[in-house]
């Protein structure tokens, strides 16, 4: 029948050889017949003979006649090539990028039932692309694709649940969904469901668990999944096996350029955590992640460079490190960098452009830093001495429970130094340093409340619990 013309019969001849079933498989003679029943205008014929130019089966691959003949047969109502069209002129595929277009063969093929569709239109729904964002309208094709368990339908609404996108949060309803496409295999909804069940989140916490399905996941080739597995495995069994099996997903991931699991597999090499101590082989690492331009690795082996620790010491090579990171707004990259221009570290000494770097790290929130540019204005250090500015950055580091400028604030009070004098303020500082361990504080602490009134003390109490919640006057 095939010879005597007829397409239907001349699709299933060339099936037959795509697939070698009756015959040994040969892609270019499928190729020959699927063209034939194209061009005699039978649309499944054209739509797989698209496909063929697609994936280069039996011809080269030529994306652009890939469309030609996907349009023929989606003119024609054929709902697979109204697909292939569409995710054609959605990604740019052998024709100018075009989502407004692509939108309405994704929704001509879903209108027809196909669940690929249906789940292709709903993420264009979601994103906003070619058609205004509709996270409601989005869940509506989600849910008819999922309803044929079509698992990336049914994973797009789980996520839909787990971020609150046309419906109200309910982790609870994500992971059924997360695990209804997991069960069919789909790594994205195995990832999902194993990190709500490692973290508890809409379901009983289960490490166990949680592990069995990253490790679905990884085997898939999920690198995350790859990360979460060998980080699951360190922090949730203790036995050798489970120890070398959690290294060995960490440096998948890691080999993959994960950056999580190259400072992961750093750290591990640092503290001989489930393997051999090898400062060495933690620096590689190190290195790797810094080359990719993540301001963490660029620190962290500029540190290394700094300590000598895996890579000889070689504190200008440990400057230029830092400043990468440090560019990238990195606070501890930046309080390194004061601490070289204030010691002539790696450069020149330059107290000014290291006070410069402090307010930088300062300014982010690191107490460290906070107290540093403090004991600049103090001493007038790259900067023209100033109380005032002195005692606003030690309240600074002094909130974030730094004791060393709690105690100074506490002298400032008592003092007047840049602040008006005030023996309550004074006694509470004291005290919450005293709380927070810095040991001249203690006796300190006893000196200041010894002066005060039995009004002043009772307020220095107070005042106290009010400046940390977590002091306790009990401990006096």
């Amino acid at each position: 029948m095939a010879r005597a013309g007829d397409a239907s019969a001349q699709v299933a001849l060339a099936d037959m050889y795509a697939l070698g079933e009756g015959f040994e498989a040969d892609q270019a003679e499928a190729f020959r017949w699927y063209r034939t029943a194209a061009e005699s205008g039978y649309a499944p014929a054209q739509s797989r003979l698209g496909y063929a130019y697609d994936m280069g089966e039996g011809v080269e691959v030529d994306h652009a006649a890939a469309v030609v003949w996907y349009r023929r047969a989606a003119e024609q109502g054929y709902a697979e090539a109204q697909h292939n069209l569409a995710f054609a002129l959605a990604s740019g595929t052998g024709v100018a990028r075009d989502a407004q277009e692509a939108v309405i063969w994704y929704r001509r093929a879903a209108e027809q039932g196909l669940a690929d569709s249906q789940c292709d239109l709903g993420s264009a729904y979601a994103r906003g692309e070619g058609v205004g964002t509709d996270y409601a309208e989005a869940l509506r094709w989600y849910k008819l694709a999922a309803d044929q368990e079509f698992a990336p339908a049914q994973f797009q609404i789980g996520y839909a649940y787990d971020m609150g996108e046309g419906v109200e949060v309910d982790h609870a309803a994500a992971v059924v969904w997360y695990r209804r496409a997991a069960e069919q295999g789909y790594a994205e909804a195995q990832h999902n469901l194993a990190f709500a069940l490692a973290s508890g989140t809409g379901v009983a916490r289960d490490a166990q668990e949680a592990v069995i399905w990253y490790r679905r996941a990884a085997e898939q080739g999920v690198v995350e999944s790859k990360f979460s597995l060998g980080i699951t495995l360190f922090q949730e069994v203790g036995s050798s096996v489970d120890r070398d099996e959690a290294v060995r997903w960490l440096r998948a991931a890691a080999e993959e350029g994960f950056i999580d699991a190259q400072l992961a597999l750093a750290t591990a090499f640092e503290i001989g955590r489930g393997v051999s101590a090898d400062p060495i082989e933690a620096a590689r690492w190190l290195l790797r992640a810094a080359e990719t331009g993540h301001p963490v690795g660029q620190y962290r082996y500029g540190m290394a460079c700094y300590e000598g620790a895996g890579t000889p010491k070689d504190d200008m090579l440990a400057v230029e490190w830092c400043r990468l990171a440090a560019d990238q707004r990195m606070p501890e990259a930046r309080h390194f960098l004061c601490f070289a221009y204030h010691s002539g570290t790696g450069v020149e000494l330059d107290a000014a452009e290291g006070v410069r770097w402090y307010r930088l790290a300062a300014e982010q929130g690191l107490a460290g830093s906070q107290a540093a540019v403090a004991y600049a204005y103090l001493d007038g250090i790259g900067v023209e001495p100033d109380a005032t500015e002195s005692a606003r950055w030690f309240r600074k580091a002094a909130e974030q429970g730094d004791s060393a400028s709690q105690s100074r604030l506490a002298s400032f009070y008592e003092t007047g130094h840049g602040v008006p004098k005030d023996p309550v303020l004074a006694a509470a500082w004291a005290a919450i340093a005293a709380v927070w361990g810095d040991a001249d504080a203690y006796l300190y602490r006893e000196e200041l409340f010894r002066k005060l009134t039995a009004e002043q003390y009772e307020a220095a109490i107070e005042t106290a619990r009010i400046l940390d919640p977590s002091f306790d006057p009990n401990g006096m």
